[in-house]
């Protein structure tokens, strides 16, 4: 973007935008373009894809970054958009998507004040795999006045983040069913380093694996009479 020096509030000059009609060999590089009916047919396949199924569906705001189509998506089959950055999450809360999964971990306490306010108008979903995070991110929301959803990131594997499955993650849970600010969500896994498995064979069981110690997790905090609305999996889309 350039700015313009010579006025005083640093003003964005308008950018060089072609005409409608211009062909697509004449463009200027590099372009940003759209085939909308592709982008249609695509949206049109996932929303009749999870008509039928008890899953819901919750895409990567990362394969796109365009908060129009993300509020496109919604209009279809998507019940929210997943993100990995709260400057995404930003992004689309200022475009008035109404429900946003930031699935990774907030710890930063400028940030995490920065998520206590955005929360007060948009639905906020965010990791969390450690108590000391979760206490902070609760007292946060009740300075700014608002709750944020928070879903366990169990480790299903992947040995990067997450807390382990089974009891670790249920007394995790447990806490944030007790704390201001908090409202408790679900759990949340990532399979997705199965893809690296060349062997179809061993690739299903490493994915299978995973996905119950997920889905075990979320059956032992429910038999706890916690409520658990969420079990997220899926390259981080949500299940529910």
């Amino acid at each position: 973007m350039a700015y313009d020096t010579d006025k005083k509030n640093r003003a964005p000059k308008s950018l060089y935008f072609p005409p409608i009609n211009t062909s697509k060999k004449n463009l200027p590089t590099p372009a940003f373009l759209i085939n909308l009916s592709a982008l249609e047919f695509n949206l049109i396949l996932m929303s009749r894809f999870f008509q039928q199924k008890s899953a819901k569906l919750r895409p990567q705001f990362n394969t796109h970054k365009c908060p129009i189509i993300a509020k496109k998506q919604m209009e279809y089959a998507a019940v929210g958009i997943t993100c990995a950055k709260l400057s995404e999450a930003e992004v689309q809360a200022d475009s008035g998507v109404s429900s946003i999964l930031i699935a990774n971990q907030v710890v930063d306490p400028i940030k995490i004040d920065l998520l206590a306010r955005l929360a007060r108008n948009s639905q906020l979903i965010v990791a969390v795999d450690q108590l000391k995070n979760l206490t902070r991110m609760g007292k946060a929301e009740v300075q700014a006045g608002s709750t944020i959803h928070v879903v366990i990131e169990v480790d299903v594997s992947l040995h990067q983040s997450g807390i382990q499955p089974g009891e670790p993650a249920l007394r995790l849970a447990e806490e944030a069913s007790h704390l201001s600010g908090i409202h408790f969500s679900g759990v949340l896994g990532y399979e997705g380093f199965t893809m690296f498995e060349v062997n179809r064979v061993l690739r299903e069981e490493q994915a299978l694996h995973a996905t119950r110690a997920l889905a075990g997790t979320a059956d032992l905090i429910r038999k706890t009479g916690i409520q658990v609305e969420i079990v997220g999996a899926g390259e981080r889309g949500l299940m529910t």
